[in-house]
């Protein structure tokens, strides 16, 4: 995460954690019509200014 995207890391309070949702990764790429796309994790994580964040 602070290799590729360092101004997303900068804002999120690593120390507070972080959980993967593997589960609804899994409901969001069956249910997308989109067409072909690639996720490999995706996690909630807190952010320093208090509100929860949601990167893929």
């Amino acid at each position: 995460m602070v290799f590729f995207f360092p101004a997303v890391s900068a804002l999120i309070d690593w120390p507070a954690g972080y959980e993967f949702l593997d589960q609804e990764l899994q409901q969001v790429v069956r249910e997308a019509q989109i067409g072909r796309r690639s996720v490999d994790k995706l996690a909630k994580v807190c952010l320093f200014n208090g509100s929860v964040g949601k990167w893929n």
